[in-house]
């Protein structure tokens, strides 16, 4: 008898694996947090081009480098595969890149790109707003109309700042400086995710210097954004003043009451690009008191006309006009007063 003996003979598929670590694109530093993702694609003979593949690639923390699990090398896709991008790390930009590459041998490890793939940091701009507290509207409705030039701004670190764990600045650090324009927001640098104050060092000319700390927390906005800004509107009173108004006997200084007078403007009173009244506009009438004085409304800078209406029920009408100018003082003073005697 004749006896049939069977030998299995098998073939174990070569395979091999692909490995990188992320990098910050500005310092060429591994990337510390470990939370990306990536989809695999494998080529198709069948299909001319490359198709998505169920196998994984992931972090190894024993050894530092995201890796493809085993990949086959078979007639269907000749050991070509790309790996692609899906998920960013947090607090930076997707990445579009793909990266191809070949297995030609068994137990294989490919160092993807040198065994780096970048990532870029998200970063904002903050754009200021300057406008006229008296004015003041939303930022999406100014249409950059009555913005307020020359206003200078600190940006200040309102915590430290880091990136990729890196110490950018301590808390309290000024980090930029802005002036605003007639036309357009006054923008920063580009800034680092963080939480930030902005705090205005010089006012306008005609202002009252607002020494408010504006927080504004700049926040993650997601990995299909790279570089986007962060609005605020920062308003300032405008600066104003009192007439004040002695009334005497011409020979004696003796205070005199009941003399009635009218302010006018005499000129256009332009505050923030913005009219506020017409010239020859009466703006106040006011009475002396018993000691002769008499103090106007508050109003704005610019050129008034002081003319007597009704005098001291024994005195001659002074037909005089006097002329009297409210200009800026020093940018903490809110309201002065300024003296016709």
């Amino acid at each position: 008898f004749c006896k049939t003996k069977t030998i299995n003979f098998e073939n174990i598929l070569k395979k091999g694996t692909a490995r990188f670590k992320k990098v910050d694109s500005e310092t060429g530093k591994e990337i510390k947090v470990k939370d990306a993702e990536f989809e695999l694609y494998e080529y198709n003979t069948d299909e001319g081009g490359y198709v998505l593949s169920d196998k994984t690639t992931s972090y190894n923390a024993d050894t530092g480098y995201y890796t493809t699990e085993k990949l086959p090398i078979t007639l269907e896709n000749q050991g070509k595969y790309k790996v692609a991008e899906k998920t960013a790390p947090t607090g930076y930009v997707l990445s579009d890149e793909e990266y191809e590459f070949t297995i030609t041998e068994n137990e294989q490890v490919i160092d993807l790109n040198n065994g780096t793939i970048p990532n870029t940091p998200q970063k904002a701009h903050i754009d200021i707003y300057k406008v006229d507290e008296d004015v003041a509207t939303d930022v999406e409705d100014t249409n950059t109309v009555n913005l307020l030039p020359n206003a200078v701004f600190g940006i200040y670190a309102k915590e430290d700042i880091t990136a990729n764990g890196d110490l950018m600045f301590t808390a309290g650090t000024l980090v930029d400086t802005v002036t605003t324009n007639e036309t357009t927001p006054a923008e920063t640098k580009e800034l680092f995710i963080g939480k930030y104050y902005v705090k205005e060092n010089q006012a306008p000319y005609g202002y009252v210097l607002d020494e408010t700390e504006h927080i504004i927390e700049v926040t993650y906005q997601g990995q299909n954004v790279d570089v986007f800004h962060k609005y605020i509107t920062i308003a300032d009173k405008s600066q104003k003043g009192k007439i004040e108004i002695l009334k005497t006997d011409a020979e004696t200084d003796k205070p005199l009451a009941n003399a009635e007078y009218e302010i006018y403007a005499s000129e256009d009173i332009i505050i923030g690009n913005v009219l506020k009244h017409k010239k020859g506009e009466l703006l106040d009438a006011v009475k002396t008191d018993a000691d002769g004085k008499a103090i106007s409304t508050l109003l704005f800078l610019g050129k008034y006309e002081v003319k007597e209406k009704t005098a001291h029920y024994s005195y001659v009408l002074d037909t005089t006009v006097y002329s009297v100018e409210l200009t800026y003082q020093a940018q903490e003073i809110e309201v002065f007063t300024k003296s016709l005697a």
